[in-house]
């Protein structure tokens, strides 16, 4: 009998796999494969997901047993099974993946309470995807004969995925890869835009000499973490140092800049050694320049030009041993110089090299990734749960603007997630993202909210279209949404 129920098994997978062979598409015979596979195996979950970053995949697609929405499926996998599954290049199946001693690390699996997972990585020297298929909690697990069949379906599917991949942009498509090969330590600098391709060059150019730089931008658009990989990728042999101006005054911020001898203020007992001195040979980070009164503008004017400072207190001068100055602001120090709150002279030391940083409403193609790594940063950091954003959060979250910059926008997905969590959702959606950034409005009518959510849509949706030259198909799929909702969404704004 249970041979029998395996050749029943193997049949209906091998019917799909031949129907899928007559559809128009590639991407819909892979949609056919798992639907296919559902039926045949009683799975709880089926994900297809290919391309070369499985936490944001370029193309995926999904079957549950109640025909779940993809957000709803991402919810319920182990990225931890995915990857276990790509490094060893052959199939991860485990009766009880929460008992596993192989994935005690993984707390997405603690956390879904994980049983019988089966996940195959796909065959090809340059394929990057997986075939990952759940049971549900405590009912059956995956024998041999589930495993060969799998396999079996991920051989037969190879030239679907690679017509599919094909399509798909690939690094080379990524305008920052260029650079970023060049920069062996960008962290923290998320993004695929041109606009950032831009910046990331001229960070690359920044690392190569020792000209010193001035990064100007609204507050969080990300100098901080330009200023760390110019440092990083220059190879200099100190210490990044930072220091905020804004937080120092008058003599406190001499002291904390160049050091102080004893007794120059109250309650220094010895001397004090200033950040050029503990950045020596590396960098110096003056973040919020702007903000310096003008004696200690002096001061750092006369160690940009000649290298020599004078403590707190301390007639005698001392030089720094190679110390590179990197400043940012986001204040218009032109302006600055012109009421007179700024040296002019001491603006041309700090920008001979200048960078200008956009806001991130210049670069909102970034956002989803962006979003999906600010929200696995929380996962980590706040044993928060890493969910997908839906398709209606990202088009919310990429329409509207964000003046506080990455900031906001991390503070608002950090409270969403919260909310997400309470809800007990499988996806952070609009009403978390609504609840973590409108204000209370009591007297705003629900149509109000549905109006301006519509019409987020339609902007994001003609924003997309306008990027990809009117290829609806293409839209459609950046949208993360199906051609007939991408024409419904702007037959609807025509009425």
């Amino acid at each position: 009998m249970r041979m029998e129920h395996a050749v029943s098994r193997e049949n209906e997978v091998l019917r799909a796999i031949l129907e899928a062979t007559r559809c128009a598409g590639p991407e819909q015979a892979l949609e056919r494969v798992v639907v296919g596979l559902s039926r045949a195996m009683g799975t709880e979950v089926v994900y297809l997901a290919l391309g070369p970053h499985l936490h944001a995949p370029t193309w995926s697609c999904a079957r549950g047993l109640a025909g779940e929405a993809m957000s709803d499926v991402r919810g319920r996998i182990s990225r931890g099974v995915m990857a276990r599954a790509l490094e060893a290049g052959e199939p991860f199946v485990t009766a009880a993946a929460v008992d596993d001693a192989r994935l005690s690390d993984q707390s997405s699996v603690r956390r879904l309470d994980l049983q019988s997972v089966l996940c195959v990585a796909l065959p090809g020297e340059t394929i990057t995807g997986v075939l990952y298929l759940q049971h549900p909690q405590h009912e059956r697990t995956f024998d041999q004969v589930d495993v060969d069949l799998v396999v079996l379906a991920a051989e037969h599917i190879r030239p679907m995925v690679e017509q599919v991949l094909t399509r798909l942009p690939s690094e080379s498509d990524d305008p920052t890869a260029r650079m970023r090969a060049r920069l062996s330590n960008h962290t923290g600098i998320v993004g695929r835009s041109r606009v950032l391709a831009q910046v990331l060059e001229m960070v690359a150019v920044a690392a190569g000499n020792t000209l010193s730089v001035l990064l100007t931008g609204p507050s969080g658009s990300g100098k901080s973490h330009l200023a760390q990989a110019i440092h990083d990728n220059a190879s200099r042999r100190g210490r990044f140092v930072a220091v905020n101006c804004s937080t120092l005054l008058g003599d406190r911020l001499v002291a904390e800049l160049f050091g102080a001898a004893r007794g120059a203020y109250t309650g220094q007992h010895g001397e004090r050694q200033g950040l050029v001195q503990a950045a020596a040979r590396g960098t110096l980070f003056l973040d919020e320049v702007g903000t310096l009164p003008l004696d200690a503008q002096a001061q750092l004017l006369q160690f940009l030009q000649d290298g020599t400072f004078q403590r707190l207190g301390d007639p005698h001068t001392h030089r720094a041993n190679d110390v590179r100055i990197i400043a940012a602001t986001n204040e218009d120090l032109g302006r600055a110089v012109a009421e007179g709150r700024f040296r002019q002279d001491l603006l041309f030391r700090l920008q001979q090299w200048p960078i200008e940083v956009p806001p991130l409403d210049a670069r909102r193609e970034d956002i989803p990734v962006l979003a999906q790594a600010l929200l696995a940063r929380h996962a980590h950091s706040q044993g928060l749960v890493d969910l997908p954003l839906s398709a209606e959060a990202l088009l919310w979250l990429q329409a509207r603007g964000w003046p506080g910059g990455v900031r906001e926008l991390d503070q608002v997905l950090l409270r969403a997630a919260a909310w997400a969590r309470f809800d007990d959702s499988r996806a952070i959606r609009l009403v978390h993202l609504d609840r973590s950034h409108a204000p209370p409005a009591p007297d705003t009518p629900e149509d109000d909210l549905e109006r301006a959510t519509h019409q987020f849509r339609v902007q994001m949706a003609r924003r997309v279209l306008d990027a990809v030259n009117d290829n609806k198909s293409e839209a459609a799929r950046r949208l993360g949404i199906s051609r007939s909702s991408l024409y419904a969404l702007l037959e609807s704004s025509a009425v």
